[in-house]
């Protein structure tokens, strides 16, 4: 590995007057597909930053020092697709631990790949350090001198200079994590996930004296309790305790869920101090920051603040914004706009500042940060510009991710008051991109039900000035996601639509319901998923909306392209309506009855007549089950054989389902590869697959009807 220094300010803002210098041609493969992509940032010691950067499948870890100089640690170069995770600063700012690999393989290399751990000095030198392998969790103690971290069942202590030196502190009956260190550094506070003992989902917050090896449970009781907080004294720890749920599965309606709680016990005794219990209604079950499932590990959904309150995340209105309870003192506070949905908040070391991403009722499709108790944005913001992610450096200062529709996102480090700098390696291509792209422009779409949804329509610029494109209507993954009018990672605003744009192929990205943003209604509709197709009709009306009353769109060329549950929605969209002559279905949901057996691992935890009555749902509400409607639309189905997330038996089925009845779907699958591509060279192979189907069935250049494309019933639906 070789070090490099790199300038400590990263200029990405364009001279007035280069878009209009630069070359006209559309961009190319290397140039959207070597755009850096930050994947996770470590604040350091003394206000450092580590961060990994991804370049198609190559993945390295770069340094901004306090000083401002940036470095690159490591120096990767073969598109392996392997992931680097930063694990911990060990003894000061000079030495990162890292884990590298994963047991994948993307790249089929004759021999297993597995996680290495490795310890990685600012001069670049590495060392292994197998001990660490198959750990994770890792908590630097107050001055950072000793590291606690978990593996499995255990939890571990080291030195923060010698990592051979790590010794064993407990074994629990199942597994551990969310660790937290007191103030003063004798105690450990952690998580018992009971979950996996097969006796239930419930865990416990226990605390254990460091050096006497004492341990006890803090109030145990029913729920799943998590993310404990310290109070700066030590002699309180808070936390949040789910209520036991009923027997549950994925899209079933979470106000049957029993409320949440806030719990504050003695560490010294476990005995329960405080408890605060959400009432009954809107919002009563918290989803933290996280719009579906509860990691009882997760560590950013409760802060402690110097002043002793307790701020955390309450849909009370509807709408996720921030609260504040003083135990003992009453009911919580509310402390940011009912009405906006935060994303995230970041404590500062001395717990006086919360910084929380959230977007505004002016510009509900953009986040920007706040700080707490201020209604106005921290920083001044440039036009369609969007910041999130915050985290605080030692120094007091914050890091962000920066991101509009001609600027990728990126990582920038400032005081809160003032705009920062890009510290992330910018694009080479980034004078091309701000030239070549058009800015991104919102639009509602009113639906039957009084249900507003909200979408992104990027023009091309090549497209003819004086004549009609045809448009690519995107439904982003998740669904648990959202669609933000900036270049981000792949599920949002993926590569392949920004390459298709600047080769006159206009884009409308589409927020459906059931994705994050928008309100706990929003999110929770009645039909979605394996419940209905409320989601698949809010697709299908965005594009109506989009052939009738854009007058640069040719409805004859309408295109429907999705990944994850994108592709769920593209296939489902096909069959129930013929606005569409083509569609893209990346690693879809064709079967909810056997996606929802495969996170379950079985059956549905359901007694019987309810399983069937759900399973008969799903099943409905399946593209599979609805292919009699299907029109001629030419279909592109693209996999990865080794998708955990969306197994390939889904692409398999819709596949072999729509070849019986004479259609001829074409497939392109990737040996080797997950859920999101990881290799440079599988993503060339899928950005040219799409192209190619594209060429030959829906041409950029080509006005006219394009086979299986039915522009007459334009717009009417299929049943």
């Amino acid at each position: 590995m070789r070090w490099a220094a790199l300038p400590a300010l990263l200029l990405w803002a364009l001279p007035a007057g280069a878009a209009a210098a630069i070359d006209g041609a559309p961009l190319s493969l290397d140039e959207v597909l070597t755009v850096p992509d930050v994947t996770e940032s470590l604040p350091g010691p003394g206000g450092g930053i580590a961060w990994v950067e991804r370049v198609g499948g190559t993945e390295n870890i770069l340094y901004r020092a306090p000083s401002g100089v940036v470095s690159r640690l490591t120096d990767y170069r073969a598109d392996d697709g392997e992931p680097i995770r930063l694990l911990a600063f060990l003894g000061g700012p000079d030495r990162i631990l890292f884990r590298r690999g994963s047991r994948q393989n993307p790249a089929n290399l004759p021999d297993p790949t597995q996680p290495q751990s490795h310890l990685v000095t600012l001069d670049g030198s590495a060392t292994a350090v197998p001990a660490m392998d198959g750990a994770s969790g890792f908590t630097a103690g107050p001055g950072g001198r000793q590291i606690a971290f978990t593996r499995g069942k255990e939890i571990w202590l080291m030195p923060a200079d010698d990592p051979a030196a790590a010794q064993r502190l407990l074994t629990a009956r199942s597994r551990v994590g969310g660790l937290a260190w007191s103030p003063d550094g004798s105690r450990l506070a952690y998580v018992v996930d009971r979950s996996d003992a097969g006796r239930g989902d419930y865990s416990f917050v226990a605390v254990i004296d460091v050096a006497r090896r004492a341990g006890r449970f803090m109030a145990p009781g029913l729920g799943a309790d998590h993310n404990p907080v310290w109070s700066a004294d030590g002699r309180q720890l808070a936390f949040m305790r789910m209520a036991p749920q009923p027997r549950a599965w994925r899209f079933e309606d979470v106000s049957s869920h029993a409320p949440f709680a806030l719990i504050v016990a003695d560490p010294a005794s476990g005995a329960m101090l405080h408890q605060w219990q959400a009432p009954r209604g809107p919002g009563q079950h918290s989803t933290g920051f996280q719009a579906e499932g509860e990691d009882v590990f997760a560590r950013a959904n409760l802060f402690r603040m110097a002043d002793g309150r307790l701020v955390f995340p309450w849909e009370r209105t509807g709408f996720r914004a921030l609260y504040g309870w003083t135990p003992g003192a009453g009911e919580p506070k509310l402390l940011s706009d009912p009405q906006v949905e935060v994303d995230g908040a970041a404590l500062s070391p001395d717990g006086r500042t919360l910084v929380y991403a959230a977007p505004s009722r002016a510009d509900p499709d953009r986040l920007d940060l706040y700080r707490l108790g201020s209604a106005a944005p921290l920083k001044p913001a440039a036009r369609g510009v969007m910041r999130s992610g915050p985290q605080f450096l030692d120094d007091g200062r914050i890091a962000w991710r920066e991101a509009s529709a001609l600027i990728p996102e990126h990582l920038r480090v400032g005081a809160l008051a003032d705009a920062g700098m890009a510290v992330s390696t910018p694009s080479a291509a980034a004078p091309r991109i701000a030239g070549l792209l058009g800015l991104a422009q919102p639009l509602t779409v009113a639906r039957p039900d009084g249900v507003t949804v909200h979408a992104t329509l990027y023009r091309s610029l090549q497209a003819p000035a004086d004549g009609k494109a045809p448009l690519i209507v995107h439904a982003h993954g998740g669904s648990r996601d959202k669609a933000y009018p900036v270049w981000q990672s792949f599920f949002g605003y993926p590569p392949v639509l920004r390459y298709l744009l600047t080769r006159g192929y206009h884009v409308l990205s589409v927020n459906y319901r059931s994705g994050t943003g928008y309100g706990l209604a929003f999110r929770e509709p009645a039909a979605y998923g394996a419940k209905g197709n409320d989601d698949v009709d809010d697709f299908i009306a965005a594009a109506r909306q989009a052939a009738e009353t854009l007058p640069f769109v040719d409805p004859r060329r309408m295109i429907a392209y999705g990944h994850s549950y994108g592709g769920h929605i593209v296939a489902t969209a096909l069959a129930r309506s013929d606005i569409f002559a083509a569609g893209i279905d990346s690693a879809g949901v064709a079967d909810w009855v056997y996606e929802m057996e495969s996170d379950s691992g079985g059956p549905l935890p359901l007694n019987l007549p309810e399983r069937m009555a759900v399973e008969r749902i799903a099943w409905a509400s399946s593209s599979l089950s609805q292919l009699d409607h299907w029109g001629n639309e030419p279909l592109l189905l693209l996999h990865g054989d080794a998708d955990g997330s969306a197994a390939l038996r889904q692409t398999i089925e819709l596949y072999q389902q729509l070849d019986r009845r004479g259609h001829a779907p074409e497939a392109v699958i990737f040996p080797g590869e997950a859920h999101a591509l990881r290799l440079m060279a599988n993503q060339q192979r899928y950005i040219g697959a799409i192209e190619d189907f594209l060429r030959r069935h829906v041409p950029a250049a080509d006005a006219t009807s394009p086979a299986g494309a039915r522009p007459a019933a334009a717009g009417s639906p299929k049943h």
